[in-house]
């Protein structure tokens, strides 16, 4: 949207993806209890250093945001 009015070079930075969710990917949130209720309850109460298996957690996705952001 903004783009159109702008008519700006835009540039996909990687580093500025939504969370890798691993094993959660594409899942609601009761099927993810319901196959992962142990990494479920922990992504909850441990939410800011919880690393989700095949995936990250959000300290290392706040890190990888803020070093992309250095670089620009």
């Amino acid at each position: 949207i903004v783009n159109r009015h702008f008519k700006a070079e835009m540039e996909i930075r990687n580093g500025l993806r939504e969370i890798k969710f691993g094993i959660f990917e594409g899942r609601g949130y009761d099927e993810i209890k319901e196959l992962y209720p142990e990494e479920s309850r922990k992504f909850v109460e441990e939410w800011d250093t919880f690393k989700i298996p095949q995936g990250e957690s959000l300290q290392e996705l706040k890190e990888r945001v803020l070093k992309e952001m250095d670089d620009i």
